[in-house]
């Protein structure tokens, strides 16, 4: 049982050395006169120091794979919900988005009532829904320069920038009536 464990031990202190990138040619001549083997012996060792040192690549490499696998679902998470808030933000701006209101009736009993949104949730959504294009299309302009992109930037760039002055246009007027 000793030498198994001898062994074992012998495998693994040549996998550390090869771990720290240790040639085989000096691995060889520094443990064939300390085990007193042959270099054959050592070059089964190195063999199977190998084989440890690939088992442990191939751990990680798991490992990584696992760990960018919930990175990239944690992204399309995200997007999926900034998709999700920016579509309900369209459907209270426009009107079309419904919420129940419990009211107290004529006898005095609570009854649910459908409710479209008022004016000022209109506004509060169209400021929120603009402020968030207001941030894409910041980072899609940084790409744009980042890219050298002249074109998109300048068609995606007035088309944003239009719409964003049209609207602050409409504002202001409704803040001077």
């Amino acid at each position: 049982m000793s030498k198994l464990i001898e062994l074992h031990e012998r495998i693994s202190e040549i996998a550390e050395r090869m771990e720290k990138d240790m040639p085989t040619g000096e691995i060889i001549a520094e443990y064939v006169p300390k085990w007193s083997v042959s270099e054959r012996t050592i070059e089964r060792y190195i063999a199977l120091a190998k084989d440890i040192i690939a088992g442990k690549l191939r751990k990680q490499a798991a490992w990584i794979e696992a760990m960018r696998a919930e990175a990239i679902e944690a992204a399309t998470e995200h997007l999926a919900s900034n998709l999700e808030i920016e579509a309900r933000l369209c459907q209270i701006v426009s009107g079309t988005y419904e919420t129940d209101k419990v009211v107290r009736g004529k006898n005095g009993e609570f009854v649910k009532v459908a409710c479209n949104p008022a004016p000022r949730d209109a506004m509060k959504a169209a400021e929120m829904l603009f402020k968030m294009r207001k941030e894409k299309v910041h980072e899609a302009k940084k790409w744009a320069e980042e890219e050298d992109d002249a074109l998109f930037r300048k068609e995606l760039g007035d088309k944003i920038a239009g719409d964003f002055l049209a609207q602050k246009a409409v504002q202001r007027k409704g803040e001077e009536i």
